[in-house]
């Protein structure tokens, strides 16, 4: 079982709820290695496949240095029943062209709240 709290550094709760009941997990409160099992166990497990869209947010694993960085999905194709070339507009203002899923699991996508009627 994977317990961020354990990993944490000493400043206090790591983790909140979203109005849609995702947990959020403030990374910049957990430990490098913290970081790394975290991304490590979302490799492994794919509770849901979201299927890249244009405009999907999105965030992405950086080891040099370890950090997540977010961005948004600017084209999209298909390569495979389950794979997709991707390009990614960083909020920085980098882009990247890389295939989703990754073998690493460096690229999660951010589900899309729902909307407020």
């Amino acid at each position: 079982k994977f317990h961020p709290h354990s990993l944490m550094q000493d400043k206090g709760d790591v983790s909140s709820k979203t109005p849609n009941g995702e947990v959020e997990i403030d990374i910049g409160l957990l430990s490098n290695q913290c970081l790394w099992e975290l991304q490590r166990l979302i490799a492994a497990v794919r509770l849901d496949k979201l299927e890249p869209k244009v405009g999907m947010h999105l965030t992405v694993w950086f080891s040099k240095p370890p950090k997540w960085f977010g961005g948004c999905i600017k084209q999209v194709s298909k390569i495979s029943e389950e794979s997709w070339k991707l390009t990614i507009a960083y909020y920085d203002e980098e882009e990247e062209v890389t295939v989703y899923p990754d073998p690493d699991g460096h690229i999660i996508l951010k589900r899309q709240a729902p909307k407020q009627l």
